[in-house]
C-alpha cells in the first residue's frame, strides 16, 4: 500500500482528478495520508470521502466542489486556503485549526467541531446543518449570509466574531465567552447589532 499512498498523495498535490478516481475505483480502502502537507494545491470536482487526513496541512490551497464525507480530520491545519462549493458531512473535526481561510458556498452537515480554532476565517453563504461546536475558539471570524439550522455552540470563546444576515433556526450558545461580537439581522444572544450596514443578498 505504500505505492498507493504515494500515488494518492502526488495526485492530490497535483490536482490530478483522473488518478484519484482511478485509485478509488481500484482499491476498496485507501491508505492513511496522515501527516502529509499540501501547499498551493488546486483541486476541483473530486470526492475525497472516507480518507484519513489526520495531522495534514493545507497551505494556501484552492479546493472547489470537493466532497469530504466521513473524513478523519484530527489535528489538520488550514492556513490561507479557499474552499468553494465544498461539502463536509458526517465527520469529526477534532483540534483542527484554520487561519485566514475562506469558505464560500460550503455545506457542513452533521459535523462535530471539537476544540477547533478559527482565526480570521471567513464563511460566506455557507450552510450549517445539525452541527455541534464544543469548546471551540473562534477569533476575528465572519459568517456572512447562509444558514444555521440545529447548531449548538457549547463552551469555548467568541472574540470579535461577526454574523451578517445569517438565517438561524434553533441556534444555541451555551456557556460561550463572548467578547466584541456583533452583526446584523437575527443575532445570537450577547451580540451587538450593527446599524447602517447593507443587507446581504442571497445568491
Amino acid at each position: 500500500m505504500e505505492k498507493v499512498q504515494k500515488d494518492l498523495t502526488r495526485a492530490i498535490r497535483k490536482g490530478d482528478v483522473g488518478t484519484i478516481i482511478k485509485l478509488r475505483r481500484e482499491h476498496d480502502h485507501l491508505p492513511s495520508l496522515e501527516g502529509e502537507t499540501y501547499k498551493k494545491t488546486s483541486i476541483s470536482g473530486v470526492d475525497l470521502s472516507y480518507l484519513d487526513f489526520t495531522n495534514t496541512e493545507w497551505d494556501s490551497c484552492m479546493l472547489e466542489r470537493v466532497q469530504f464525507k466521513a473524513v478523519e480530520w484530527e489535528g489538520a491545519y488550514f492556513p490561507s486556503s479557499i474552499f468553494v462549493d465544498a461539502q463536509f458531512e458526517k465527520s469529526r473535526l477534532f483540534q483542527v485549526a484554520a487561519d485566514g481561510s475562506v469558505f464560500r458556498n460550503c455545506r457542513f452537515i452533521d459535523i462535530d467541531f471539537e476544540e477547533v480554532e478559527l482565526s480570521g476565517a471567513d464563511f460566506v453563504n455557507c450552510e450549517f446543518t445539525r452541527c455541534q461546536f464544543d469548546q471551540c475558539e473562534i477569533d476575528a471570524s465572519t459568517f456572512t449570509g447562509g444558514t444555521m439550522t440545529d447548531v449548538s455552540f457549547d463552551g469555548g470563546t467568541f472574540n470579535a466574531v461577526t454574523f451578517r444576515d445569517v438565517e438561524q433556526k434553533n441556534v444555541r450558545l451555551i456557556d460561550v465567552e463572548l467578547s466584541g461580537c456583533s452583526g446584523s439581522g437575527t443575532l445570537p444572544e450577547g451580540f451587538r447589532p450593527l446599524t447602517g450596514r447593507r443587507k446581504v443578498v442571497q445568491k
